[in-house]
């Protein structure tokens, strides 16, 4: 086996587990062939300009979001030898090792073969459904008319439950004219007369503001 040494990043309040794949070396053994080309936080805005093009003041939109429950964890590796985990156990005062199921977080390889099979997953929907979504890394949207209602939404889940892969319910954001993507406040209620706003969130502006 090939252990990375884990250790804790304090991140939105919590303790996000990092795997150090640098130390031990594993990512410089990772080659990667291809780059990842996610969707952006401008995505549902493009997909409004389009929908007002064609149906003018009737475009009437709404948009919705999915998240992946622990991503990394639901992507099966070949060799679990790459993913075993070294952690000091305070208490016993020795070093101890454990297998994570999954992509370890911090491991180069795994974003490219992460954001292969969620890629996956909206190129099925728009091909299967015709629905109008995107996503950035764990992270999906959807938007439409909301004469389309949830349909959508309905059609990714899905693709994803037959795929064998779980949404995490919490963060599940109905369709709505306004709601919020990848830290960005989308407000459509005025898609029908040519407008929409994008806004930063006061808790973002407050972290920025913060770091500035």
């Amino acid at each position: 086996f090939w252990p990375a040494r884990r250790f804790g990043v304090l991140q939105k309040g919590a303790i996000r587990p990092c795997d150090d794949c640098r130390e031990n070396e594993q990512n410089d053994h990772s080659t990667t062939h291809e780059s990842i080309a996610p969707d952006s936080a401008e995505f549902p805005a493009t997909i409004a300009h389009m929908f007002y093009d064609m149906l003018g003041p009737a475009c009437i939109l709404a948009g919705g979001c999915d998240d992946w429950k622990k991503a990394y964890r639901q992507i099966p590796v070949d060799d679990i030898s790459n993913s075993v985990v070294a952690c000091w156990d305070p208490v016993k005062r020795v070093v101890v090792y454990f297998v994570v199921k999954g992509h370890v977080f911090g491991a180069v390889n795994a974003v490219n073969s992460f954001n292969a099979v969620s890629k996956f997953l909206t190129c099925a929907a728009r091909a299967m459904f015709a629905s109008c979504s995107g996503n950035y890394f764990d992270d999906h949207v959807v938007v439409e008319p909301v004469f389309a209602s949830d349909s959508a939404q309905l059609g990714l889940a899905c693709i994803a439950s037959c795929a064998g892969f779980l949404f995490d319910e919490e963060k599940h954001t109905l369709m709505d004219p306004e709601f919020v993507y990848l830290g960005i406040q989308n407000d459509f209620r005025r898609a029908a007369l040519g407008t929409v706003f994008l806004k930063i969130r006061q808790e973002r502006r407050r972290a920025i503001l913060g770091i500035c």
